[in-house]
């Protein structure tokens, strides 16, 4: 470890979803001897942040469009979004369709996922499945307007949320050395929500989320409602929840957004 100068091996984007397909594989071998039969695994959900991000979104059914790709990675200006770093990579493998979707993943939640360019609205077009992308309005790796609000908008699948949370930064700063928490700290102007407030607004989506979709228990679905998330919501890092009803106000909002920064349509 640490010799390596790629952030990460070209495979992964292969690997990833493949790898998981594999555990529910071995999962379903060892069911009935390990596990007394106990484990449904017809009917699985699947949770990834970041790079994880794109493996849920793999497995759900988007697909890598490498027609997109060439179009957002060979500008010569980017849009100012570093996730293009890791998504432009994908560029380097082989040239074919790949088609990670396992039937068995009947819902998919993606936490600041890696994803707009590497699908692009044609490969997450192809998801049918439900759908939870969350993101952080202070997030600079994979910036909300970016790549979750506008993925949002072009995924088809009726049964979609996105959750925004204001001060959200990509990373659980929490767990980062004490020199360099500290420093965070210091900044001024940077005020970061507590990592316990995000873990109870997650955990309260991704319950509700997958108890509608994977268990099916429609008890939970008033608590997939923006108005619940109006009233779980703290000042000053308040929790939003959109549903596929206000997907022209989106769109509105990121086409304001583009024109202010200067981003062409494409």
């Amino acid at each position: 470890a640490g010799y390596s100068r790629d952030i990460f091996r070209i495979e992964e984007f292969i690997d990833r979803p493949l790898d998981v397909s594999y555990v529910l594989d071995e999962l379903a071998r060892r069911n009935q001897a390990e596990f007394a039969g106990k484990l449904n695994l017809q009917e699985v959900g699947v949770i990834g942040h970041s790079f994880g991000g794109y493996t849920a979104l793999a497995l759900a059914g988007a697909e890598i469009d490498f027609e997109r790709l060439e179009t957002d990675c060979n500008r010569v200006v980017w849009d100012p979004n570093l996730s293009l770093l890791v998504q432009c990579r994908a560029l380097e493998l082989p040239r074919k369709a790949y088609n990670f979707r396992d039937p068995r993943v009947k819902a998919a939640i993606a936490i600041n996922p890696v994803n707009s360019s590497v699908f692009g609205p044609k490969g997450l077009s192809k998801i049918q499945i439900p759908v939870f992308l969350g993101a952080g309005t202070l997030d600079p790796a994979t910036p909300a307007v970016l790549e979750q609000m506008r993925s949002f908008t072009w995924l088809n699948t009726p049964n979609k949320h996105l959750g925004l949370l204001e001060g959200q930064a990509h990373l659980n700063f929490s767990q980062l050395d004490a020199g360099t928490k500290a420093m965070i700290d210091s900044l001024p102007n940077l005020k970061l929500p507590p990592q316990s407030l995000i873990d109870d607004y997650g955990n309260a989506m991704m319950l509700s989320f997958l108890e509608v979709h994977v268990v099916t228990n429609s008890e939970y679905r008033p608590y997939l409602q923006s108005s619940y998330a109006e009233y779980i919501s703290q000042e000053p890092f308040k929790f939003y929840l959109i549903s596929s009803s206000s997907v022209n106000e989106l769109n509105r909002v990121i086409q304001e957004f583009k024109a202010r920064e200067g981003i062409s349509d494409r």
